[in-house]
């Protein structure tokens, strides 16, 4: 089995407002040559909860990214109205209580939160969490988990090559079969 791996040091910035996360740029799509206009956002995270991805700041109507870094002496709380949410643990360990159950997850764990949820987030350490939420939502589905563990080495796991260099990596479809 591949355990995920961490990347780097852990880096924070200053904290910015979403405005100031997005920039505008250009790429060359490949086998095309073409140029096409991209939003790409700095999602380096900062203390607490950080707003990356919002309607005031993209063009993406139905997805919102916000990082949430927390240390030992600090908690969040998130209320999910008519949003769906699934958190991803980038680095440390994460406790969240979700509807009075409580879930602790690992490096590379997703859980996934339906709507009209109020989600609890604590770590007995430093926590780097990412929460992609889809707005607009109209049914509630139940908590699901899925651990790093349980997929690697399924056919929720595509192997797209080599980590060096980093132009081949695996992806996990964490969602269903299509994401």
């Amino acid at each position: 089995m591949v355990q995920p791996k961490t990347i780097g040091k852990t880096v924070l910035k200053p904290e910015k407002s979403p405005g100031n996360r997005r920039q505008d740029l250009q790429v060359v799509v490949p086998v095309k040559n073409e140029i096409r206009n991209v939003e790409a956002f700095d999602a380096t995270p900062a203390t607490g909860v950080q707003e990356i991805i919002t309607a005031d700041n993209s063009t993406f109507h139905f997805l919102r990214l916000c990082r949430i870094f927390l240390t030992g002496e600090n908690t969040t709380q998130r209320i999910l109205g008519k949003e769906e949410a699934i958190y991803y643990v980038n680095r440390g360990t994460a406790i969240l209580s979700i509807n009075g159950a409580t879930y602790t997850l690992g490096k590379g764990d997703v859980l996934y939160v339906g709507i009209d949820s109020q989600v609890d987030i604590s770590a007995n350490e430093m926590l780097d969490l990412s929460e992609f939420k889809a707005v607009l939502c109209h049914t509630a589905y139940p908590v699901q988990l899925v651990r790093h563990t349980d997929i690697e080495g399924t056919e929720l796991a595509a192997h797209l090559g080599t980590r060096r260099p980093m132009s081949e990596r695996t992806v996990f479809k964490l969602v269903d079969k299509n994401v």
